[in-house]
């Protein structure tokens, strides 16, 4: 169970690339969700896909995420390794089966009390979305072990499959079967499970209910410490749309929904280059001393891939009359830049939590994001029902930055790096200073939104191979 690529550099690339693709899927089926779901469906779809991630955290009991650090202490005796997969992947299957059972029972008390508007029901949305998260857990467990062997191959043939067949299937439920969110819903869910039951049948073996206490044990000690910050930073990331579903209307859950489905390429971005260099950087991690500029070109990687990232998403927003010509979307385009910025800073959440992850002190983790919440919590609060969509974007603001500097001193605690300030602060602040120049400039111009959203992205291109391009040529990957 070794890895079967010699191009460890090309490699991260393209596990970068796939692992984007799937989760931005949303964002690529924007065309036709804008065309034939009113805002109000494309509301109910929105949280129907954020009640969908909520259940994914609890019922896996985060194995996944123990999975994919643990992979690490084994991945040197193939024997080892593989009965540790097989431990994981039975207990997920098993932990999907019982949720299955226990969110059907609960699932339609559940949603009366959580949402306002009547037409959010349990039966057919909310099944569905359980269902699809709970496959997509118990294909994730294959998909990290894939990723975390550096088995490039397979994990393209399941990433690309399950792209092809995503769309195929949202397509025809959408537009031929005109079921709206419901259809989206549907679509994701025999997606998954067609590719849930090609690795079941194809890795039988794996499946084995008779569990090894230590290693099962070992994983949950790490997984469910874990639980409470997912469900926080779940809550951070995804609880605007609630606040606006309670004190707005359903409608206007659609139209943030469209705003934060394009910023939220930011976020799977982030997922992606995290995902990817993470094997990389544990190795790198090991040997800290010796390997500090290694990291340092780690992180000025992933800065650097998010800071495009960022422009992208504001060139994208500012030309949104190019996806839908419908003025109940288009009017948040303003709101593009704030929320590219917010955004960003859960970079710096991420980075330092890889630091944290690598010791093993997932508890930390919940603990410091309890204080980050609580004002999070009395932002939303006070700023949505008198400010809207700009009060939600501010309250996330507020949060991500107390988050980022409580994260940083605590990693910095725990597992001392000696990180490059320039690459990591400086940078990030150059290149959002100048786009805000940019819009100034050109609101003063009276140029239109898509001058500003082209001008900007040529400017932080040219600033980053200025600032960064030089310094990522040296980047090398121990093979």
């Amino acid at each position: 169970m070794t890895s079967n690529n010699n191009n460890p550099i090309k490699s991260a690339i393209t596990f970068t690339v796939l692992g984007f693709m799937g989760p931005a899927l949303s964002f690529f089926l924007l065309p036709i969700y804008l065309k034939y779901l009113s805002p109000e469906d494309y509301g109910i779809l929105s949280l129907m896909m954020i009640f969908g991630t909520f259940v994914s955290i609890i019922s896996s009991l985060q194995l996944g995420a123990a999975f994919r650090t643990y992979y690490f202490d084994y991945n040197d005796d193939p024997q080892l390794l593989k009965k540790y997969l097989q431990n994981i992947y039975s207990a997920t299957l098993l932990l999907s089966l019982i949720f299955m059972l226990l969110f059907a029972l609960i699932g339609p008390t559940f949603f009366e009390l959580v949402f306002k508007d009547s037409r959010i029901t349990f039966f057919p949305f909310g099944f569905l979305a359980v269902a699809n998260a709970l496959l997509s857990m118990t294909t994730s467990i294959y998909l990290i072990f894939l990723k975390n062997g550096i088995r490039l191959q397979s994990f393209a043939r399941y990433s690309i499959a399950s792209l092809i067949l995503t769309v195929g299937f949202q397509y025809y439920f959408i537009v031929f079967k005109q079921l709206g969110a419901e259809g989206s819903l549907l679509g994701a869910c025999t997606s998954n499970l067609v590719i849930a039951t090609v690795i079941f049948l194809l890795n039988f073996e794996l499946v084995r209910f008779r569990f090894d206490k230590k290693m099962v044990r070992t994983s949950l000690s790490y997984g469910l410490p874990v639980i409470p910050f997912l469900i926080l930073n779940w809550f951070s990331i995804r609880g605007d749309r609630f606040f606006i579903e309670q004190f707005l209307s359903l409608a206007t859950v659609g139209q943030y929904a469209l705003l934060i489905t394009i910023v939220g390429l930011l976020p799977l971005v982030m997922g992606a280059i995290e995902n990817s260099i993470r094997p990389f950087l544990f190795e790198a991690y090991k040997q800290k001393e010796e390997q500090m500029e290694e990291i340092n070109n780690y992180i000025l990687f992933y800065i650097t891939v998010c800071l495009l990232a960022s422009s992208g998403i504001i060139l994208i927003g500012n030309n949104l009359h190019l996806i839908t010509s419908n003025p109940n979307y288009l009017y948040i385009i303003p709101y593009f830049t704030l929320a590219a910025f917010t955004i960003f800073l859960r970079a710096y959440l991420r980075l330092f939590n890889e630091q944290l992850s690598f010791v093993k002190r997932s508890k930390d983790v919940t603990y410091l994001s309890v204080i980050s919440f609580v004002i999070l919590i009395i932002a939303y609060l006070k700023l949505v029902p008198v400010w809207k969509i700009w009060g939600a974007l501010i309250a996330i603001l507020i949060a991500n930055l107390i988050s980022a500097f409580i994260f940083h001193y605590q990693a910095q605690k725990k597992f001392k790096l000696q990180h490059n300030y320039k690459n990591l602060i400086l940078i990030p602040f150059i290149i959002f200073v100048s786009i805000v120049g940019i819009q100034i400039l050109c609101k003063n111009l009276n140029l239109p939104d898509m001058a500003f959203g082209c001008l900007q992205f040529i400017v932080v291109v040219a600033l980053l191979y200025i600032l960064a391009f030089k310094q990522l040529k040296k980047l090398s990957i121990k093979k």
